[in-house]
């Protein structure tokens, strides 16, 4: 949890504004939300712009398309914590321990003609192929980095694959016994001698349960593939807030004592403060909120019927 906790807010640091700061909380919760369909007008803890039709939803893909905030400094931040969780988690005597890269093609399919963005069709899929990379050491579930690839015709597989693995750090080699877990589209001779040449092990067509839950909780309830931009920029940023919004979610699961701490949990410990304006505005919409005059919050009922249930 302090890990979470220093990393969230040595992120918020890096915006220059409060509406920036306030901005990024909103979509970091909306991420959090676990439904799978995070969308800018899903919000409900943004304020509304002033000067715009549509107000959060607008205000909130302004921040994805046209505020200026580092996005590259902030994806160094949280690699650096990564780095710094993994140090902390392995052994230091006997042998080396493994660390799973896990390296998959993982494609978000889209509709329509976007010309800002590279799509394309890739085994009868048309959309945004992305090659993916995540470490796996006893609990710890890295997002480290991804690229996309442009489709047949562009740079090959395998290139942009062994790039990926080359930007592991150099102790990271050292330190561990990295073996590359990789999809079968990835399985060429030019992939596997450079995988050795790299230093590193490598199995291709390697499939388990904990490596395939990481891609489909990232789709399914992370929102990976339901970025709205449509410019590069922006889904370049969306592709980024999504997997720390795993990454300081499963932090907090780590340290929660509390077996079965669900995603919407961990965001209720990250953001206590929209959590409870969200829950707040639900029982209003509810006529549950607020309490009857003369009453204190000890004294509101949820259920609006027996009198006694507490908020």
């Amino acid at each position: 949890m302090p890990t979470a906790q220093y990393l969230l807010s040595a992120i918020l640091a890096l915006l220059p504004s409060p509406h920036l700061q306030e901005s990024l909380e909103a979509l970091l919760l909306l991420l959090l939300q676990g439904h799978g369909k995070a969308r800018p007008q899903h919000s409900q803890t943004k304020s509304p712009a002033r000067c715009f039709p549509h107000g959060k939803a607008a205000a909130l893909s302004r921040f994805f398309n046209r505020y200026a905030w580092p996005t590259r400094t902030l994806i160094r931040l949280a690699r650096r914590e990564a780095e710094r969780a993994l140090d902390r988690a392995r052994p230091r005597r006997g042998s080396k321990p493994r660390l799973l890269v896990v390296l998959d093609l993982v494609t978000l399919e889209k509709r329509g003609l976007l010309r800002a963005l590279p799509l394309s069709f890739f085994h009868g899929k048309w959309g945004l192929h992305l090659g993916v990379v995540y470490l796996v050491h006893g609990e710890l579930r890295i997002p480290w980095s991804y690229r996309v690839w442009r489709g047949k015709g562009e740079k090959s597989l395998s290139l942009l694959a062994l790039r990926l693995l080359a930007s592991l750090p150099p102790w990271m080699r050292k330190a561990f016994r990295v073996r590359v877990v990789a999809d079968t589209a990835f399985g060429t001779i030019r992939f596997l001698r450079g995988v050795r040449e790299l230093g590193l092990e490598a199995v291709v067509g390697m499939r388990r349960f904990s490596i395939e839950h990481f891609f489909k909780a990232m789709k399914s309830e992370f929102s990976l593939g339901q970025f709205g931009q449509r410019t590069a920029l922006g889904v370049h940023r969306f592709l980024v807030l999504s997997p720390l919004a795993y990454l300081l979610a499963h932090w907090v699961k780590l340290a929660s004592e509390e077996k079965g701490c669900t995603w919407w949990e961990a965001a209720r410990r990250l953001f206590p403060e929209p959590v409870a304006l969200i829950l707040s505005r639900e029982l209003s919409l509810l006529g549950l909120w607020p309490p009857p005059p003369g009453k204190g919050v000890e004294d509101a009922c949820l259920c609006g019927i027996c009198g006694r249930c507490k908020f």
